[in-house]
């Protein structure tokens, strides 16, 4: 499980910083590492999300970003990262075609995203709001067991001579 990695630098290096936007450090290592498997004991135990379902991220850049990328994976989900620059059609398909089951958005997203809920998501989440806040009163959980071949991350491509097509990447290929 490449979540494996922040967990060993949240131990090793927990002090250190790992997210800062500007020149402020928003969280170490250990910060992000206990945050992230508190993100993943929510998509388990609140949301009933098993290994190798499927997660939105639809979201601008952002801090929060890496936290749900690392929480997916912590949980042996697989991240779905998509476009923000999307049109509301294009993140209806890779919502479909992915089979998420629930999707993190950035504020500027969450309409969008929400109009699209019944029947594609059981879930949508901004991040900063009430909701995301919760995820950190769950109990953390350890790095789910991943083989190296299983999938961590579905990207989809641009689709620019037609429908966008998924390319799955392992454990493996992003270590």
């Amino acid at each position: 499980n490449i979540a494996n990695h922040l967990a060993r630098a949240g131990r090793a290096h927990g002090e250190r910083p790992a997210i800062a936007l500007g020149g402020a450090v928003l969280l170490n290592y250990g910060q992000l590492a206990e945050r992230a498997a508190r993100i993943a004991g929510a998509l388990q135990n609140t949301f009933g999300l098993e290994t190798g379902d499927r997660v939105g991220l639809a979201m601008k850049n952002c801090p929060e970003f890496l936290e749900t990328l690392y929480g997916c994976w912590y949980a042996g989900l697989v991240a779905v990262p998509i476009n923000a620059k999307l049109h509301k059609s294009e993140f209806e398909y890779i919502l479909k075609n992915s089979e998420a089951r629930l999707c993190f958005t950035t504020s500027d997203l969450t309409e969008t995203i929400v109009s699209l809920q019944n029947g594609v998501l059981e879930r949508v989440i901004e991040v900063g709001s009430g909701d995301f806040d919760g995820l950190f009163n769950t109990d953390p959980v350890s790095c789910a067991n991943c083989a190296p071949q299983d999938p961590a991350w579905l990207f989809y491509t641009s689709g620019t001579t037609g429908r966008p097509k998924g390319a799955v990447l392992s454990h493996r290929n992003l270590l």
